[in-house]
């Protein structure tokens, strides 16, 4: 056999490989494309010409446009769910048609007469922006939005048919309008403004059962701010048909924050606040003797023994406390040194312990005394020597000179 001949047979058994492997390559592509035979008619059966129709499946889309018979072929992947929107001028349908696991087949899409609703709200002081419109054909959401600057919201086409058209607003109550489309519908929807009663309770849950929690601030949203009784509870007139933030605060308390949904009717909610997370040490003496142990005691911010919490020593670890919340150790060295107890990245206050050299006593205390007080005896007593004074003594003279003479005149 020549080389030439070997050459030959080579090239054709590979064109032969290579057009079988095209060939299967080709049926497999034939096999996993199918064609739709869409037919677009109105409610009586009519066909509806010149719509456009829009396949959407995962991975791709073809647009087609139907003949006057209403009939236009799509080719999409065999088993897909295909999506159909289809547009036309006078005819609308709510929702797309959906085809699933497709296949060669005939599929009908009805379309309907097209209307339009042009809702516009208001209360007492006029046009009412921002209002949540949801319109609603048998309970399928059909068009959903917010009232414009003007309080109007448009759905746009529309089937012909019976609608329910809902509207809500923070502070309002909810409106229901049952709507029968014809064309263009324009309707007027009135909004009433109204409030309810929330009764707040504020408690701890650190106790069994919870415990009311007095004087704590709840800050409401857009609505102010009020307390807490000493029984924990509170009343406050809120809008209707809102989401109220609530922050509710405590000195030595940590915050929460929270959400309450409110309705068209009274309502309540119980708010949780926990106390900060805190730490205290105690000591069962300020002042030691180098050498001896120490005693402290550490409790939580609820007074409740702190286990497994670090005692600190000049910031260096001096012990753990047991269930009790107690430990003991022992300062070697005198001065003074600070003791800190340390959980879960919480830190007391620090207190100091003076460690002395040796048993040393108080000084002794020092009486000063009082100092004493003199009487000027000088002003006490008159100046002068002690008897009669000139005067008297001068009477006196003359008293006894009238009494020799009253005795001389008897005896003559």
């Amino acid at each position: 056999m020549s080389h030439t001949g070997g050459v030959g047979r080579l090239v054709v058994v590979a064109f032969l490989v290579v057009a079988a492997v095209t060939g299967t390559v080709s049926a497999t592509n034939q096999a996993e494309t199918v064609t739709l035979t869409v037919s677009v008619v109105t409610a009586d059966g009519n066909p509806v010409g010149s719509a456009d129709v829009a396949a959407t499946w995962d991975d791709g889309t073809r647009n087609v446009t139907t003949a006057s018979n209403g009939k236009a072929f799509v080719d999409v992947p065999a088993n897909a769910t295909v999506r159909l929107d289809v547009s036309h001028p006078q005819y609308v349908r709510n929702e797309p048609y959906v085809v699933s696991n497709a296949s060669e087949r005939s599929v009908e899409v009805p379309m309907f007469p097209r209307g339009r609703i042009v809702a516009t709200v208001r209360d007492s002081n006029g046009p009412v922006a921002g209002a949540s419109v949801v319109v609603r054909q048998s309970g399928a959401i059909v068009a959903s939005g917010q009232t414009d600057a003007d309080g109007q919201f448009d759905t746009g086409a529309v089937e012909q048919d019976e609608y329910g058209v809902a509207v809500g607003e923070r502070g309002y109550y909810r409106n229901v309008t049952a709507v029968t489309v014809d064309g263009t519908e324009r309707v007027d929807i009135a909004l009433q403004s109204g409030s309810v009663t929330l009764e707040i309770r504020v408690v701890d849950p650190h106790f069994s059962p919870p415990e009311p929690v007095g004087n704590a601030t709840i800050q409401i949203d857009s609505v102010g701010e009020v307390r807490s009784l000493a029984s924990g509870e509170t009343t406050v007139r809120v809008p209707v048909n809102a989401d109220l933030a609530l922050t509710v605060t405590k000195p030595a308390y940590e915050t929460n924050e929270t959400t309450v949904r409110i309705r068209e009717s009274d309502a309540d909610v119980n708010l949780t606040l926990s106390r900060t997370p805190a730490l205290n040490l105690t000591s069962v003496s300020n002042r030691v003797v180098a050498g001896e142990r120490v005693a402290v005691e550490v409790v939580d911010e609820y007074g409740d023994p702190a286990a497994d919490a670090t005692v600190l020593r000049n910031g260096s670890e001096a012990a753990t406390t047991n269930a009790e919340g107690r430990a003991t150790f022992r300062i070697e060295n005198p001065g003074q040194h600070e003791l800190r107890a340390r959980r879960d990245g919480v830190e007391s206050d620090p207190v100091t312990i003076d460690a002395l050299a040796g048993e040393q006593t108080a000084p002794p205390e020092t009486t000063t005394a009082a100092p004493t007080t003199t009487t000027d005896t000088a002003a006490a007593t008159e100046t002068g020597s002690p008897g009669f004074g000139p005067l008297a003594a001068l009477a006196a003279v003359f008293a006894a000179a009238a009494l020799l003479a009253r005795r001389r005149r008897r005896n003559e």
